[in-house]
């Protein structure tokens, strides 16, 4: 009885246990099944293991105004505070910009690479500032055929600025920012911050000398390649399997980043719409979005319709008394002290920057004459004026004019022929100038290490002695041709280069054939670049020549 008593406990302990342990596998049962069922039937409602992304930024088209500013970097701050995001493919189809906004969005992607991995693929054309916000990613890829480079500046000075009584500013430099003499070393400052990019980011990848691609020549995917522009070739798809095994991952999704920012924003990015338009942009375009006194871009001038190295803009500068034509009641007789300056056949330059050159005839007791297409320029010339200024040409001049122009330097006429090749071409001057044994090119002249703060500024000091070089140690030249003659004066250093043949060699910019001066270049007369070095001697003995006797 006693035994049987104390065995009842056990057993009845042993049941309580079999029913506890049935019924909690009864629940375990009905929740697997339950979770089977509801994934079965309504998957979505469940949640689900969550993968890592690969974050696309979309870097298409111009980077030009605020709101491509804003998309970019908005971009690039998502996907470093999205933990989710373990690495970011940034697919680039532009030709730069802005130089400001351009550096913002390189060194965003600079931070942006110090916490994920970044890979760029270039999908079309990555130039100038393109280029330079690729070069803040861990990796290159580029499609085979696209294009790559164009590594330069491109700066836009302001116009000459006139005096105004109405408005009165604090210094010599308030309304322009700088002197136009020290513009060169502002193109080279922005120049050499691209530079130290490429430096800092490709110097143990590149395969050849860094001042050879850094000359802003366009290469092809394939070549960029070769000459380690790039790390590879490949396409989107590669980008994306290369930036998931930087990441360490085989599964992920792919996030739109800059689709997920612009409905955020509700934001258009103007160089965008501008790029798929196919656009190309005006000077206009360009200071509408930023209409500072002066512009800096990293953009390839191949999308630009119009631009010049110095922007002299007309409607700012009024007319001067000093060179008003005399109507033909009023011109005078004698013209023996009168130098004749033609702009009868359109040509391209500005009398009103030319203050010192033209100055310097009035203080030695002559009269500069502009000579317009109401006269005619063979009757004065056999009035026999004292010399005779052509400024690049754009319009053809006829037999009877080009002979005019011979017989006047037959009877001791002096000539003075200058063609720049920045503003128009030498068809129309070479006509006259092949008279006297000189040809202009129209390509100008560059030399890539010895420069006065920019490639084709070119820097002469090898002479001829003669009346125009008399004093003259030194010359500055603001994109100057080469001319082909026996009758040279000055000199290029052996290091120059002529862009349409890209030969490197000595060339000969200034030439005297008797009474004929022929110059390749023009802005070393413009005020102020005629005071750089000895640029200001060479205009004086250039006027002493073509007044003497």
């Amino acid at each position: 009885m006693s035994i049987n008593s104390r065995k009842i406990p056990k057993l009845a302990l042993t049941v309580a246990l079999i029913v506890i342990v049935f019924t909690a596998g009864m629940f375990v049962g009905i929740a697997v099944y339950r979770t089977w069922f509801l994934r079965r039937r309504i998957p979505h409602i469940m949640p689900r293991r969550v993968l890592p992304s690969i974050g696309i930024i979309r870097l298409y088209g111009y980077m030009l105004s605020d709101s491509d500013r804003e998309l970019y970097v908005r971009s690039i701050s998502y996907a470093l505070r999205n933990n989710s995001i373990v690495a970011v493919v940034i697919r680039i189809d532009s030709p730069g910009g802005y130089a400001s906004i351009v550096e913002d969005i390189y060194r965003s992607v600079l931070l942006l690479r110090t916490q994920k991995p970044v890979v760029a693929v270039v999908e079309g054309i990555a130039a100038s500032g393109g280029y330079y916000v690729a070069l803040g990613t861990d990796f290159i890829l580029a499609e085979p055929s696209s294009f790559v480079g164009n590594i330069g500046v491109i700066v836009y000075a302001p116009p000459l600025v006139i005096p105004s009584e109405g408005v009165l500013e604090s210094g010599p430099y308030k309304y322009t920012g700088f002197s136009l003499k020290e513009f060169p070393f502002i193109v080279r400052q922005a120049f050499n911050n691209f530079v130290e990019a490429l430096y800092k980011n490709r110097k143990d990848k590149l395969k050849a000398n860094i001042d050879n691609v850094t000359t802003g020549k366009l290469y092809i995917g394939v070549d960029a390649f070769k000459l380690g522009l790039v790390d590879g070739l490949g396409s989107f798809l590669d980008a994306l399997n290369l930036a998931a095994r930087m990441a360490n991952i085989t599964q992920y999704n792919v996030v739109d980043i800059t689709a997920i920012i612009e409905r955020q924003l509700n934001l258009t990015s103007i160089g965008t719409v501008l790029w798929k338009n196919g656009t190309h942009l005006s000077l206009n375009i360009i200071r509408h979005f930023h209409n500072d006194s002066i512009g800096i871009y990293y953009l390839a001038p191949y999308y630009i319709t119009s631009g010049k190295y110095l922007d002299v803009v007309e409607q700012y500068i009024p007319p001067s008394p000093w060179y008003q034509q005399p109507t033909k009641e009023e011109f005078p007789l004698d013209l023996s002290h009168a130098i004749l300056v033609d702009e009868s056949h359109g040509n391209a330059f500005n009398p009103i920057v030319f203050n010192v050159f033209f100055g310097l005839f009035v203080k030695y007791g002559y009269k500069v004459i502009l000579i317009d297409s109401t006269m005619n320029l063979t009757s004065l010339l056999s009035k026999m004026p004292k010399a005779l200024i052509i400024f690049t040409p754009t319009r053809a001049y006829s037999p009877n004019e080009i002979k005019a122009i011979s017989t006047y330097v037959e009877n001791g006429g002096k000539l003075m022929l200058v063609y720049d090749p920045s503003v128009g071409f030498a068809t129309y001057i070479n006509s006259i100038s092949q008279e006297f044994g000189m040809l202009f090119s129209n390509g100008y002249l560059y030399d890539l290490k010895t420069n006065y703060g920019i490639y084709r500024n070119i820097i002469i000091t090898n002479f001829t002695e003669c009346p125009i070089t008399k004093g003259v140690s030194k010359i500055v030249l603001f994109t100057a041709t080469h001319i082909y003659t026996p009758y040279g004066i000055a000199f290029t250093s052996s290091g120059t280069y002529l862009s349409f043949t890209e030969t490197r060699g000595v060339y000969t910019p200034i030439a005297l054939n008797g009474n004929v001066i022929g110059i390749g270049d023009m802005s070393f007369m413009i005020d102020p670049f005629c005071e750089i070095a000895d640029n200001k001697k060479l205009i004086e003995n250039i006027v002493l020549f073509l007044i003497s006797s």
